[in-house]
């Protein structure tokens, strides 16, 4: 429902019998054993067509996720190319983070997006088909909590990824505790910690109460309305206030008495203070006058504590994303040249003598 209590999307929930005969399971191992046999190659100009497809349908993206969700438009829109559970605070980022290592990697994965906004999961799917993934490669199923708990018990179903906090919580304990590999990325805090250019302590006292004067004449300029509006900064919004500290250690030791660890930032031209900020601070991800650290795709989402469900063993994208849709397969092999003179059973493991 939008703000005017008009109904703007309609997905109907799946029953239990139409999650296993129709697609959450079926159509995924039907489709399994080919697109496992099909060249990484090949996969990979499928995933290429979809890639240019996204950019091609950037506007239908951003206009479903602010329809849906209430950020405004230029927020979806400055979206790049979008790294399998669709959550709810980013329904087109978090799954395009999971979607290509998934399909490259030879899965058929399953999303299950937020039942409060699946238009772009809806837009993705219809995307990757146009992409020529073949039938059953991507699949989609829409419900509640039914769906969840069935995602969870179905034995077919090996990994499970959620960007939620109380549904990852949920969905880590119960998946993991029916022997499936979770990947779960909870909630975060990410603080920044802005220090002055100036080794005195009484500087940033002075400094830090005119910068929140100045912040806050320019925050009450800001236009908050709804996202369609020509000039508007920010949707709805609540947040806390800022917390001012005397030291260095203090910021330090705020930030670490969170229990998230999902990222923060220093800002400075100071090589000591970023070099203790970084030895000292606990967050996975760290900015050094960078506001939001989340790592390029080539490295991986490394929050910890309770940001991440297990302790950030399984983080999203880079080699521990790849990792996680992948299982290890060792073969070790003895060829001779000629039959074994011995006639005594060798029953020991390989050495290296």
């Amino acid at each position: 429902m939008s703000m005017i209590q008009q109904q703007i999307t309609l997905s109907r929930e799946f029953h239990k019998a139409q999650m296993r005969s129709y697609v959450l399971v079926e159509s995924a191992e039907k489709a399994f054993p080919a697109w496992r046999a099909t060249s990484i190659m090949a996969r990979q100009q499928i995933l290429f067509k979809f890639v240019n497809l996204i950019r091609a349908n950037w506007d239908r993206l951003a206009a479903a996720i602010t329809l849906e969700q209430g950020k405004t438009l230029l927020m979806p829109e400055k979206l790049r190319e979008p790294l399998a559970i669709c959550s709810f605070s980013f329904p087109a980022m978090i799954p395009l983070w999971c979607l290509p290592i998934a399909t490259v990697t030879g899965n058929c994965p399953i999303m299950k997006p937020s039942e409060r906004d699946p238009g772009a999961a809806m837009i993705l799917a219809e995307l990757a088909k146009e992409a020529a993934f073949p039938p059953g490669v991507i699949n989609i199923v829409h419900g509640t909590t039914r769906a969840v708990d069935y995602i969870i018990d179905e034995p077919a179903i090996k990994a499970i990824s959620v960007g939620s906090n109380r549904a990852g919580e949920y969905i880590y304990t119960c998946g993991s505790a029916n022997g499936k590999r979770v990947q779960a990325n909870l909630s975060a805090k990410n603080h920044a910690a802005l220090l002055p250019d100036c080794n005195k302590n009484h500087a940033l006292n002075a400094i830090t109460p005119l910068l929140v004067q100045l912040v806050s004449a320019r925050a009450i300029k800001l236009n908050v309305n709804g996202g369609f509006e020509d000039g508007s900064d920010l949707g709805p919004v609540i947040t806390r206030e800022q917390e001012a500290v005397p030291t260095l250690d203090d910021a330090i030791n705020l930030i670490n008495a969170n229990e998230y660890g999902n990222g923060a930032a220093v800002f400075t031209t100071s090589g000591p203070i970023a070099s203790k900020f970084q030895k000292d601070i606990e967050a996975g991800q760290q900015g050094i006058n960078v506001p939001i650290p989340v790592p390029l795709p080539m490295f991986s989402f490394t929050g910890n504590k309770k940001s991440m469900a297990g302790g950030g063993a399984n983080t999203f994208y880079g080699k521990p994303g790849l990792q996680f849709y992948t299982q290890q397969k060792m073969v070790t092999s003895l060829w001779h040249s000629e039959d074994a003179s011995s006639t005594k059973a060798s029953v020991i493991m390989p050495t290296q003598s």
